[in-house]
């Protein structure tokens, strides 16, 4: 999250909200590297998208929900469709979404080791996905639309610059208490 610090650069950048909104994209492509995996029957690659998966979305809810969400809640005015219990709703469905994604993994690696793997099999879970994707994508449509900018145009300059630290230093816990993030290599 940390904003570029270029020599180049006159002056020191300012981070934004949408650098750390950015972090989205990130997420969406270890979904699709996910998805790749399970239509190509590689449910090695499937394993570390969805590992990898978690491992983000893990980190980047923590910040929302340690550092943004009580900004957002102490604000006097919120657009109208902007509760925070619905952006709180949305992570707890994320979150159930997600762990029904491993638990469909986790099936089709027994059937692959049983020597039963079949593409019907993974299409299935494919189609699983969607209500996750469909999920996360209005979630971030959500968030882009309300829950950032709203936090943003709140806030002074250096009010900014405290909280892009506060964000900095809660990923830091969060990214120390999973561990490293799981990588091809880890995986059997």
């Amino acid at each position: 999250m940390t904003p570029s610090d270029s020599p180049d650069s006159p002056q020191e950048q300012v981070p934004c909200l949408s650098q750390f909104q950015g972090e989205h994209e990130r997420i969406v492509a270890l979904f699709r590297a996910y998805q790749c995996g399970l239509m190509s029957l590689d449910l090695t690659e499937a394993r570390c998208g969805l590992e990898g998966l978690r491992y983000e979305l893990a980190v980047h809810m923590q910040v929302e929900d340690t550092v943004l969400m009580p900004i957002y809640k102490g604000l006097k005015e919120r657009p109208e469709g902007g509760s925070p219990v619905f952006f709180e709703k949305e992570h707890e469905k994320l979150k159930r979404l997600l762990d029904r994604l491993i638990a469909d993994l986790e099936q089709l690696e027994q059937l692959d080791e049983a020597g039963r793997l079949a593409r019907a099999d993974a299409l299935e879970v494919i189609e699983h996905g969607f209500t996750f994707k469909h999920l996360f994508e209005h979630h971030t449509s959500r968030e882009d639309k309300a829950f950032y900018p709203t936090i943003g145009e709140s806030m002074t300059e250096a009010e900014r610059e405290q909280t892009w630290q506060r964000m900095d230093a809660v990923e830091a816990g969060a990214r120390a208490s999973l561990g490293e993030p799981p990588s091809m290599t880890d995986l059997p």
